[in-house]
């Protein structure tokens, strides 16, 4: 990535006692970096992830990315990675029904929800 790529990470500091299972949100950021467009012009390359609650007993992490379908990945987005397969696995063993994935794609943008009850 070019040093002028617009990233940002924000994190809620209310989420600071909400416990989760350990690596369970890196795919999703491999995944931003790995697919994130490589436009000419830096700054239209984008990386945006929140982690928050979204209520009491849910956390929310969205992470969205653009990425540049001329550059030969369609492909990779069309048959989903190891990596989110892995995620899917990981979520139905450690949060069976407490837990949403959700992936969207439009023309330039990726966007990846993840939502955990907490497991008590």
């Amino acid at each position: 990535m070019e040093k002028e790529s617009d990233i940002s990470l924000l994190i809620y500091p209310d989420i600071e006692d909400f416990m989760i299972a350990p690596l369970l949100i890196l795919p999703i950021v491999e995944n931003a970096f790995k697919h994130v467009s490589n436009f000419k012009e830096p700054g239209k390359n984008k990386i945006y992830m929140t982690v928050k609650k979204q209520d009491d007993k849910t956390l929310l992490m969205e992470a969205i990315n653009t990425y540049d379908q001329s550059n030969g990945q369609k492909h990779l987005l069309q048959t989903g990675g190891l990596g989110i397969q892995n995620l899917k696995r990981r979520l139905e063993l450690l949060y069976p029904g407490k837990h949403e994935l959700h992936i969207n794609k439009d023309e330039n943008t990726f966007q990846t929800i993840l939502k955990l009850q907490y497991n008590d």
